[in-house]
């Protein structure tokens, strides 16, 4: 069984919260490979997905661009919110058809992953009220 991985681009993003994921879900089979000896034949698919293909963020010359957009039917066992710019306009907020997607991926059994600022991403869902 292939693990599906999804990472959340979107503009408020910081880039190496979205870089840096990537990086380690996507060398997990060699990192495992090194720490245990032992060969693990499936290798996680990672996906960036916005609401849009056409959004890149840039950086300093380094541009992320997604491979997937929200109207993907693809299920994923991992959804990773990134840590975020978050300033007085709070843009995060307006992401609502992201917002939707996080959650109805969260209904068909991924787990969902954030760091930092990320957490009011998916505070904004839902998925954390009543929990502490």
């Amino acid at each position: 069984m292939m693990l599906k991985v999804a990472i959340v681009v979107i503009p408020e993003a910081f880039p190496h919260s979205i870089i840096e994921p990537l990086d380690v879900f996507s060398r997990c089979q060699t990192i495992y490979q090194r720490r245990t000896g032992q060969i693990h034949s499936h290798k996680p698919q990672v996906a960036l997905v916005a609401e849009s293909r056409e959004l890149t963020i840039e950086l300093n010359g380094i541009r992320i661009s997604p491979t997937h957009e929200i109207t993907t039917e693809e299920k994923f066992d991992v959804v990773w919110i990134p840590s975020l710019m978050v300033d007085d306009a709070l843009t995060y907020r307006q992401r609502k058809k992201m917002q939707r997607w996080i959650k109805d991926q969260f209904q068909h059994g991924a787990e969902i992953a954030t760091v930092c600022t990320g957490a009011f991403l998916l505070a904004e869902t839902g998925l954390l009220n009543h929990r502490e």
